[in-house]
């Protein structure tokens, strides 16, 4: 199991933030992590929500 990247890098990725290596890394990770995939789809879920 590959190790899970951390709130703030998840954060950084949902909004845009990383450069295209980690973005990279974490879309890779993703494939593999439902955890995470599923994480990441709510987070996104809520911010378009709150930005009404």
């Amino acid at each position: 199991m590959a190790i899970c990247p951390d709130e703030n890098d998840m954060a950084c990725y949902i909004d845009g933030l990383l450069p295209d290596d980690e973005v990279r890394q974490i879309e890779r990770h993703l494939l593999d992590c439902d955890r995470c995939r599923e994480i990441v789809d709510v987070t996104k879920k809520v911010v378009v929500w709150v930005k009404g």
